[in-house]
């Protein structure tokens, strides 16, 4: 105890700065200086940080930053409150046009007998423009629609081929070689009966085939398609469409040119002759094909 009585200081005290030459005490940081928070050198001896005295300083200008990207003009997410005035800089900010008219937008290639009419397209602008999508929007929703009726279109296409083949392998057991012919000719009745657009009626409409027990369109059917078979045989249209007893269709535009054919050759034939009372006879027997409706 002798020699030295003066009480060592505390471990948690720490010493008072000592104040620079000329007596003045060195002013306290109000934050941690950057320098100190910052581990990276490379991030201690940026340039762009040196304006940044604290962390502090540097934290709220990030704040300000982030505020200000947030509240950018005409990008601001639209809810059901959207005032007029917050949607007008949205769609003006993202390129959606003031009327629905004003859309440019290339309409792409739709399946044939699949294109949406004027009324639809413009439906579809209208929409669009409610829901305030951009042009790059509305041509893809254009795109998919498109394709999504090429898809539809190809499976039916197919489903029908299939039907088609089931319900010949039927008709040619009926028939055997002249289930082709047959089906040829009961689509010439059934167009020169009731019309052209008859026959697209037919694959419109389906029924549980009683021979197949599945169910197919009328123009698939062979039950369907053996009614009309036997229609026109037993009203003598098969002598019309049937270039023999046998088989081959004769179409309008085939019993024209080989009309034609026969009066070249009828000429050339003696007159009374066998050759030419066998022309005369083809060339009547085509006649209400090639002239008729």
């Amino acid at each position: 105890m002798d020699g030295d009585s003066s009480t060592p200081p505390s471990p948690i005290t720490s010493p008072a700065p000592v104040p620079p030459e000329g007596g003045a005490s060195p002013a306290l940081p109000t934050g941690l200086p950057l320098s100190q928070g910052l581990t990276d050198a490379g991030l201690k001896t940026h340039q762009g940080l040196a304006k940044f005295q604290t962390v502090d300083a540097l934290a709220k200008s990030y704040i300000e930053l982030d505020k200000l990207r947030n509240e950018r003009t005409g990008v601001k997410p639209l809810t059901a409150e959207s005032t007029p005035e917050e949607i007008a800089a949205y769609r003006a900010a993202m390129g959606v046009p003031e009327r629905w008219e004003q859309y440019e937008v290339e309409t792409p290639e739709y399946p044939e007998a699949l294109a949406p009419t004027a009324e639809t397209v413009a439906a579809f602008r209208q929409t669009a423009h409610t829901l305030h999508l951009t042009p790059a929007q509305l041509e893809g929703i254009f795109q998919f629609h498109a394709q999504d009726l090429a898809q539809q279109a190809a499976a039916q296409q197919e489903a029908l081929q299939a039907q088609n083949a089931e319900g010949m392998q039927v008709l040619q057991q009926k028939y055997g070689a002249n289930a082709v012919p047959y089906v040829k000719m009961a689509q010439e009745y059934v167009t020169r009966r009731f019309g052209p657009e008859a026959l697209i009626e037919l694959d419109g409409l389906s029924v549980k085939d009683p021979e197949t027990q599945q169910r197919m369109t009328l123009g698939s059917s062979p039950t369907f398609l053996s009614i009309l078979i036997e229609n026109a045989r037993a009203t003598g249209h098969d002598q019309f469409v049937m270039a023999d007893g046998r088989s081959g269709f004769v179409s309008k535009e085939t019993a024209l040119q080989r009309q034609q054919e026969l009066w070249a050759q009828r000429f050339k034939a003696p007159q009374g002759s066998p050759e030419r009372q066998a022309i005369d006879a083809e060339i009547a027997r085509l006649g209400p094909i090639a002239h008729g409706d």
